[in-house]
């Protein structure tokens, strides 16, 4: 599993704490990975609490700082951008296929262009299934908070049948299995299939019913709160459930 895969499970396995606390941000600067001579001005996370597990992105399965404009470390001079924490060991054949690539490109100006300009760049790089579903999943919610929710439904259906394929195989833990069966059942709703996402919450169920690994039962009951609230998600709109469901 890619690193920022692993992170993010990791994330999840914590979800049910309720630490206190504000989110902060430091300054720093990295080498640059297309360029080493030259640096990068990024943001890396300092502190944070329990709460983020909570915000709205949760009901994509992907979580701060993933789905902040701060969680995408981007190089002014070369262009590079990546995930935080995915700069380090960029295999050379990689470099040099990302430096000729971005050689005479534009400046992304704006997140939009930041968005697209990732999609892109890890369109050109090694990853395995699990990564590129979570970059969907990702890209498909900072659409949706730009307000874009024809665009975030896309990747939403790009992903969905990522994960559908996924599920015919078996699971690469229960942890990933529960978290693909939950985001079937929301993105089938959302995009207008509910009797194949009421079909997938009944697999859910049966798969929370029968969790055996003790570190995964907790995760396991925050993902069935969630559950409970994905029919009251709407065709066609976000993916998040009407709020007078709550």
């Amino acid at each position: 599993m890619h690193r920022a895969s692993r992170h993010m499970t990791t994330l999840l396995l914590a979800a049910w704490a309720d630490a206190a606390g504000a989110i902060t941000w430091a300054d720093k600067s990295v080498p640059d990975p297309i360029d080493p001579t030259r640096t990068c001005a990024v943001h890396e996370p300092m502190s944070w609490g329990g709460y983020i597990y909570e915000f709205p992105s949760k009901y994509d399965m992907v979580f701060w700082p993933f789905v902040t404009d701060n969680g995408l470390w981007y190089c002014a001079d070369t262009g590079f951008i990546a995930f935080y924490g995915d700069f380090k060991n960029l295999p050379e054949a990689e470099r040099a296929s990302i430096a000729a690539w971005l050689k005479g490109k534009d400046k992304p100006t704006d997140l939009r262009g930041r968005l697209a300009r990732l999609e892109e760049v890890y369109a050109l790089r090694q990853k395995d299934g699990a990564f590129r579903n979570q970059l969907l999943r990702t890209l498909a919610r900072q659409y949706q908070d730009l307000g874009d929710l024809a665009k975030a439904n896309e990747y939403r259906k790009a992903a969905l049948a990522q994960i559908e394929a996924s599920l015919q195989a078996p699971p690469t833990s229960e942890l990933d299995r529960l978290q693909s069966l939950y985001l079937a059942a929301n993105y089938s709703r959302v995009l207008g299939d509910p009797a194949a996402s009421d079909a997938w919450l009944v697999k859910l169920r049966e798969a929370l019913a029968n969790v055996k690994d003790a570190k995964t039962k907790d995760a396991a009951g925050f993902i069935g709160k969630l559950a409970d609230e994905t029919p009251h998600i709407k065709a066609g709109g976000k993916v998040d459930p009407e709020p007078a469901a709550r």
